[in-house]
């Protein structure tokens, strides 16, 4: 059961595509401001946890709940207003849109009309871009950044509908490995600046370690280990599983 200090709760969460087992009995907590990863390899079923947690594939049995209700019923769109957003390995931007524009139209689809003056929407849009070092884009289209600016702004979307909850799916995929741990840095500072919890599917384990407070491996569906970044990697089940000879 959720507790007053959990954001989120997942409590023995299968889901099956037709025959086949996804998830076996997945178990999971989130606490405000907490950044967890999950890890493990290929077809473990991390992209299916968060898949399921967001409401976009049904739950065979076990139950989410999120800021204290279950979330049975309830589609991705339906929670994104809720505070849980979730980003993709492919970026969801337009291309031919300024960036401005690209984070405008986010707020605008989150709230009410009645909620916001024009003037304070685009106030705040241009909060959460300079935040992002986007400020000097902000009326350049969106086709002409550069693939490091257009992953943060993909973040500055998630982040200016006052998310509570960010599900990243691979968030330094495109990145070139000397791009990652900037690009990780000024999310994660974000992230912390404002308080959203995160679960991160990952496979670079520098990214993993830099940003995780804690870290659940799977395999083949289930959990095999959950704890901080040390203690999993050191973990003899997910040394065999996944990590091979561990993480330098």
């Amino acid at each position: 059961m959720t507790t007053p200090t959990d954001l989120l709760t997942v409590t023995n969460m299968t889901v099956r595509y037709g025959p086949f087992l996804a998830v076996k009995e997945m178990n999971l907590r989130i606490r405000p401001g907490q950044i967890v990863g999950l890890i493990g390899p290929n077809g473990a079923g991390k992209s299916t946890v968060i898949n399921a947690v967001s409401g976009a594939v049904g739950v065979a049995s076990g139950k989410v709940e999120y800021l204290g209700a279950p979330t049975k019923g309830l589609r991705m769109d339906q929670l994104a207003l809720r505070g849980m957003v979730r980003t993709f390995q492919n970026l969801e931007v337009f291309p031919t849109m300024t960036v401005l524009e690209n984070v405008l139209i986010r707020v605008e689809a989150a709230t009410r009309r009645t909620e916001f003056s024009h003037s304070e929407r685009i106030e705040k849009c241009l909060d959460v871009i300079d935040s992002f070092g986007l400020g000097r884009y902000a009326d350049t289209e969106v086709g002409n950044l550069a693939y490091p600016e257009r992953k943060l702004l993909e973040f500055a979307r998630a982040m200016v509908v006052d998310a509570k909850l960010l599900l990243l799916d691979e968030p330094t995929a495109g990145l070139a490995v000397d791009e990652r741990q900037c690009v990780v840095r000024l999310v994660v500072d974000q992230m912390r600046a404002r308080n959203i919890s995160g679960i991160v599917v990952e496979h670079d384990m520098k990214v993993v370690k830099a940003m995780c407070d804690e870290v659940s491996v799977m395999d083949a569906g289930e959990r095999i280990a959950y704890g901080t970044f040390d203690e999993v990697v050191g973990d003899t089940r997910v040394k065999e599983a996944y990590l091979g000879r561990g993480v330098e």
